[in-house]
C-alpha cells in the first residue's frame, strides 16, 4: 500500500512539474518574466522532492541556467529587452528539462529510459 501511495505522489508529480514548465514557457514567450521566474522556484521544489539519480549533476546545471537566466531576464525592460537569442537559449534548456521530467520512472523517481 505505502509503495502505491508512492509511486501515485511521484506520478502527481511529475504531472505537475510538467504542467509548471509548460506555463514557464508560455510566461517567457510573453515576455513575463517575473512570473517565469516564480513558477520555476516551485517547479524546482517539486522536481528535487521527487527526483534521485546519478544523473543529477547533468540536469541540475541545466536549471542552474534557467535559473539564473530568468532572474537576469526580470531586470529587463522596453528600452532593454531580453536578446532572443537569450529567450531561445532559456527555451531550449526548458524542453531539455522536460524531456527529462517525463522520462522519470514513477515507481523509482529515477530516469528510466535510455538516452
Amino acid at each position: 500500500m505505502v509503495s502505491e501511495y508512492k509511486n501515485i505522489n511521484i506520478t502527481s508529480v511529475v504531472s505537475e512539474c510538467l504542467s509548471c514548465i509548460d506555463l514557464i514557457s508560455n510566461n517567457i514567450s510573453n515576455e513575463k518574466y517575473d512570473l517565469a521566474l516564480n513558477g520555476f522556484n516551485y517547479f524546482r521544489r517539486s522536481f528535487f522532492r521527487i527526483y534521485r539519480c546519478e544523473e543529477l549533476a547533468e540536469i541540475k546545471i541545466s536549471i542552474n541556467f534557467v535559473e539564473i537566466k530568468l532572474q537576469a531576464a526580470t531586470a529587463t525592460t522596453a528600452a532593454a529587452p531580453l536578446p532572443m537569442a537569450t529567450r531561445k537559449n532559456i527555451l531550449k534548456k526548458l524542453l531539455e528539462i522536460k524531456n527529462h521530467v517525463e522520462n522519470i520512472d514513477p515507481a523509482t523517481g529515477v530516469s528510466y529510459v535510455p538516452r
